[in-house]
């Protein structure tokens, strides 16, 4: 992004999102005036307002990519589980948005999280473990490894966002039909 000024910056975040420029600086935690200053080329933004849109605009792709897939499900084009799985082949990951309840400090929380699939020796470790426990969050902790996001963190989600967490780690680790794999795991180990 080093040739692209920051107005221009601006102006893609906005549009991308369909912002006014008041929800614009409001994004930003920024005045509507120092916005248009700085659109206009009259000042320039400090460290931390960089910063801040650095991180809106990582967040504005997670939600561009998440309202792909609710359009696709309202378009029809086919199962959570199949978008999840085409985009994941696009990118070789999945970017999740993070919602979280009402709690202190949650505007300093990441924006949204990375899904990616462990390892083959990783893989074996934990589907030992899950084997024994049956617990999602297992899974989900780590399809996300490595980031600064654990259980206290999962605490702080909403539940819908906690769902579409465990449906998108269950279907990266597993494939597509993770619950018809995940129930027979179960019914073999019963046995």
């Amino acid at each position: 992004m080093s040739n692209i000024t920051v107005a221009d910056r601006l102006e893609k975040f906005r549009l991308s999102l369909g912002l006014t420029w008041r929800q614009t600086a409001e994004r930003l935690k920024l005045s509507v005036p120092m916005l248009m200053q700085v659109r206009s080329g009259l000042r320039n933004m400090g460290p931390l307002a960089l910063r801040r849109l650095e991180e809106a605009e990582q967040s504005a792709q997670a939600e561009i990519r998440a309202r792909k897939v609710v359009d696709g499900l309202l378009n029809d084009q086919g199962s959570t589980r199949k978008l999840i799985e085409k985009m994941s082949a696009e990118g070789g990951q999945i970017r999740i948005p993070l919602r979280y309840l009402r709690v202190s400090g949650a505007e300093s929380l990441p924006a949204s999280v990375v899904l990616i699939n462990p390892s083959s020796t990783a893989r074996e470790n934990i589907l030992a473990i899950f084997r024994t426990t049956m617990d999602p969050i297992i899974i989900i902790l780590a399809c996300v490894g490595g980031q600064s996001f654990d259980e206290e963190l999962l605490a702080k989600i909403t539940p819908a966002c906690l769902q579409n967490l465990q449906q998108a780690a269950m279907t990266l680790f597993f494939g597509p039909r993770w619950r018809t794999t995940v129930v027979k795991m179960a019914l073999a180990d019963a046995e």
